[in-house]
């Protein structure tokens, strides 16, 4: 997956139970930062949507998921992210099953057909 984003990623994003692995091992390899954003902000504390890495100005981020269908948790994710000053590069998926609009260009390594 991250090869189709080649030279240009240096923080990986994700939620879920889907996104959380992905996301986790794509850091550990590749030596990126990696940035957790909550489905729900905290209800106490700093009451903040981001946990680990917080992006800077110079990050250039991959969001990161394991199936798209309506491509809404990923533009949730996105609106997050530029809101507290990341730059949103790109989106990943393995599953593509549906026809959502995303802001950022959409990789995947399989649709839901390839599966049948």
């Amino acid at each position: 997956m991250i090869e189709q984003f080649p030279g240009e990623v240096n923080c990986v994003a994700c939620e879920g139970y889907g996104g959380l692995p992905l996301g986790t091992a794509i850091s550990l390899i590749r030596g990126y930062s990696l940035t957790l954003v909550r489905q729900n902000p905290k209800k106490y504390g700093t009451r903040c949507w981001i946990d680990g890495h917080l992006p800077v100005e110079d990050d250039k981020i991959l969001v990161i998921d394991d199936v798209f269908t309506t491509g809404g948790s990923l533009r949730r994710m996105t609106d997050v992210l530029t809101k507290n000053g990341g730059r949103v590069i790109g989106a990943g998926v393995v599953v593509k099953r549906g026809e959502g609009k995303m802001y950022v260009p959409l990789r995947y390594l399989l649709t839901a057909e390839d599966l049948l």
